[in-house]
């Protein structure tokens, strides 16, 4: 009788310590589990659900301890106990541990989904897509609705850059599970990612719609907008999502600094750069390195302006001046120079294509090289590329402030920024002074402004006498480019034709991104069309249609009359690029921020380039270039002097052929050159000295 009793006693608080559960009252589960172990029983149901409270409240080392507990008084061995502890161990970061004791759950039983589930989980975690991948497939065959398997499906497919069965998986959960709404923000961030913003926008829509009206869809609608050019609808949804976060210094720094991508008139970026001066004297010192994960976007692209930027960069740096702690490491010596290169998302292709062959061949006896990626896609890229073992890749961060606990660890002597404000994140990296030396190059072919970064690594030829004064870093200049060209061939042919366009046109191409296209470029254009009739001027599109129509709505502008003979083509296959420079009768050169891939293509095709440097580092690239081949035809001094050479090229077959067979003759010194690879080891070397000079 007391036995029955007894029984009844602790099955009626084991059902109420279950209903306290299901209600969410978990403190009230947890005092009348502790009072079954006490006075009723030891049985594994009650330490069962013991360790699930203990979880719940985060205290996972108790929770381990019932868990063990649980399958020690089990009768039989439980797949469910084991998978509940592999779980507990992964939230412990006992990830080795956790793999085993799930294993064991699937000898039990095989056919145990959450087991399976779970160990999918941590092999995703750990990067280990194509078995996370397998795993998750099992369960949906035990079970074809399984939303989340599919949508862990999409999540590896995502993060190993395989975009199309992504997207195929999330849009099964469409059908599937239509208010899992998760799963249309991720679709619209694979459109993103795949720069179809319209089909981006489109899918975030669905989310606000169908009430995910969080504060991160409004900003991705936001930097699609931001991405399509569509300035005015970019900040339309930024201020939607500061209505619900007020406060956020990031996006309220980000509206205050955009601005239109083509400008109309240079007095028109006078007004931008002084609103921008205002906005730097308001913002100073707000933001901080809890807030750097709110911010968005790069800083305004002075690059663009046509004018020395050494005073506005160093302006905008200062506004970041005590916001962020400067880590200072001191040099320790050791066996070797320990490099790394920062490649943010975005520059892995022009970083690797330029740098493959300099890093590839520095010495291994010397130098201890590491790469630097903010995600597992762009590391597989650079990876892919470099090809080599003897290069060490960083841990990918889960947040900016985990990036720099990665970088601290390594102990770098030298960081070398591939580019300091195309992003954020590669903007205010050097900020927090991570190695002794931090340096720069001719990726973003300007002064950084930023006082942290020592050097900015130039060429002799593109710079004056006086570069220093361009600069808040030493500028270290070497005999070569910093970089490493392999020559470029046309394998495929393409006529004329197949670009539509007349053979009785004189073709001026100008093939760079039209972002560079300032507006005193128009009176060059202008200059051109009035003194050759049979002038045709091509421009390629951008990726961005509206930066596009900014560009043509300003030609159209400032000279109708001769609008029919400006031509913008389509985006171009690589070589049906380089056909249509060979199609050229000349390339002309932007002002004030010169051809840097463009001219070293049109080199390697032989076909002559305008050019007119300045005293700017960025507007002398092509005449570095002509210099290093000892050519100085199409180097102009005045823009009528452009103009002049421009026409005369054009329309002299005889003198264009002499000048083209020039180029041909003497490129070879321009590309395959590994002499760089020397000089850039002997500056790293010599950055090094220096610092132990000055211990």
């Amino acid at each position: 009788m007391v036995k029955i009793f007894l029984e009844d006693r602790y099955n009626n608080l084991y059902d109420t310590a279950l209903n306290f559960i299901k209600l969410g009252n978990i403190r009230q589960a947890k005092y009348l589990l502790e009072e079954i172990t006490k006075k009723y029983s030891n049985s594994s149901e009650t330490f069962h659900l013991l360790g699930i409270v203990e979880t719940q409240l985060g205290n996972l080392d108790l929770a381990e301890k019932y868990a063990n507990l649980t399958i020690n008084f089990s009768k039989n061995p439980n797949p469910l106990h084991y998978s509940n502890l592999g779980e507990i161990l992964r939230r412990k970061c006992d990830i080795n541990t956790a793999i085993e004791i799930l294993k064991k759950a699937l000898e039990i039983d095989n056919n145990y989904t959450t087991a399976k589930y779970n160990l999918a989980n941590i092999l995703k975690n750990n990067k280990n897509y194509s078995k996370a991948i397998d795993l998750y497939n099992e369960c949906i065959k035990t079970n074809k609705n399984d939303h989340l398997s599919l949508y862990n499906i999409g999540n590896c497919f995502f993060e190993i850059g395989d975009y199309e069965n992504s997207i195929k998986s999330y849009n099964e959960i469409t059908n599937i599970k239509p208010d899992f709404l998760e799963v249309y923000y991720s679709i619209a961030y694979i459109y993103e990612n795949l720069r179809k913003f319209d089909e981006a926008i489109k899918n975030y829509q669905i989310c606000i719609d169908k009430k995910l009206n969080n504060k991160e869809v409004h900003k991705r609608i936001a930097i699609c907008y931001e991405e399509l050019g569509k300035i005015d609808k970019a900040k339309k949804f930024y201020k939607k999502y500061l209505e619900i976060d007020k406060d956020n210094i990031g996006i309220k720094m980000h509206i205050s600094f955009l601005s239109e991508i083509i400008f109309s008139s240079t007095k028109e970026i006078d007004i931008f750069r002084s609103k921008v001066e205002e906005n730097i004297i308001k913002y100073k010192n707000k933001a901080s390195e809890k807030t750097i994960n709110s911010f968005v976007g790069n800083i305004p692209g002075f690059i663009y302006h046509g004018t020395c930027n050494k005073q506005i960069k160093e302006n905008f740096a200062n506004m970041f001046e005590q916001s962020f702690i400067r880590h200072n490491p001191e040099y320790i010596k050791k066996e070797k120079i320990r490099l790394g290169f920062f490649v943010s998302h975005g520059q892995e292709g022009i970083f690797s294509n330029l740098m493959k062959e300099i890093i590839n061949n520095f010495s291994s006896k010397d130098f201890e090289i590491y790469i630097i990626s903010l995600t597992f896609r762009s590391q597989i890229k650079v990876k892919n590329i470099f090809n080599n073992d003897y290069i060490k890749y960083s841990e990918i961060p889960k947040d900016f402030s985990d990036l720099i606990s990665i970088i601290k660890k390594i102990e770098l002597d030298i960081i070398y920024h591939w580019e300091v404000g195309t992003t954020f994140a590669n903007y205010i990296l050097p900020f927090f002074k991570l190695a002794p030396i931090q340096c720069t190059s001719i990726g973003w072919p300007e002064t950084t402004g930023i006082k942290e970064i020592d050097y900015f690594i130039s060429n002799e030829f593109m710079e004056t006498e006086n570069a220093q004064e361009h600069y808040t870093e030493k500028v270290l200049k070497i005999n070569n480019l910093p970089l490493f060209y392999k020559k470029m061939e046309l394998i495929e042919t393409f006529p004329l034709s197949h670009f539509d366009i007349d053979e009785k046109y004189n073709i001026y191409s100008c093939l760079q991104n039209i972002r560079k296209i300032h507006p005193d470029f128009d009176i060059l254009v202008k200059g051109i069309l009035e003194k050759d009739k049979n002038a045709l001027i091509v421009f390629v599109e951008d990726i961005k249609e509206t930066t596009t129509e900014l560009l043509k709505f300003r030609f159209r502008t400032n000279f109708p009359e001769f609008y029919d003979r400006i031509l913008f083509l389509p985006r171009l296959s690589y070589q049906e690029y380089l056909n249509f420079i060979n199609h050229s009768k000349v390339i002309l050169d932007t002002l004030y921020y010169a051809g840097g891939n463009t001219s070293m293509e049109a080199f390697a095709i032989g076909t002559p380039t305008i050019t007119l440097p300045s005293d700017l580092q960025r507007s002398r690239f092509t005449y570095a270039l002509y210099k290093k081949m000892d050519i100085n035809d199409c180097i102009s001094n005045s823009m009528e002097n452009y103009i002049e050479l421009a026409v005369k090229i054009a329309n002299d077959k005889e003198l264009r052929q002499n000048i083209s067979d020039k180029i041909k003759d003497k490129n070879k010194i321009l590309f395959g050159n590994y002499s760089v690879v020397k000089e850039l080891e002997d500056l790293f070397k010599e950055m090094i000295n220096r610092i132990e000079k000055d211990k």
